[in-house]
């Protein structure tokens, strides 16, 4: 028999899913939907996918490069992936310029 924890960690990871998949839909005919994208980078980190999610979020910025909310992901992200010492690069071509 399951505890009520691991019930809980099954559902959460069921609607992670969920929202996943749907987001997908949606981004099938609306590519550059950034709630739909955002969405997709916070499931991916709460489902324990953090490099996968700090790069979802770096492509975010080729369709919004000024979204300030992203910009604050990326800095969370990277600072809990143990990288707050090196500068963020949020698009291809500041990154190349490491």
């Amino acid at each position: 028999m399951q505890s009520q924890m691991e019930v809980q960690r099954e559902n959460r990871r069921e609607h992670l899913a969920q929202l996943l998949a749907w987001c997908d839909d949606r981004l099938r005919t609306h590519p550059a939907d950034v709630e739909s994208l955002l969405k997709i980078s916070g499931a991916l980190w709460d489902m324990g996918q953090r490099v996968a999610a700090l790069e979802y979020s770096r492509k975010i910025l080729t369709h919004h490069p000024g979204h300030a909310e992203v910009r604050e992901a990326i800095q969370r992200y990277t600072e809990e992936l143990g990288g707050a010492g090196r500068a963020i690069r949020s698009s291809p071509e500041e990154r190349s310029q490491t």
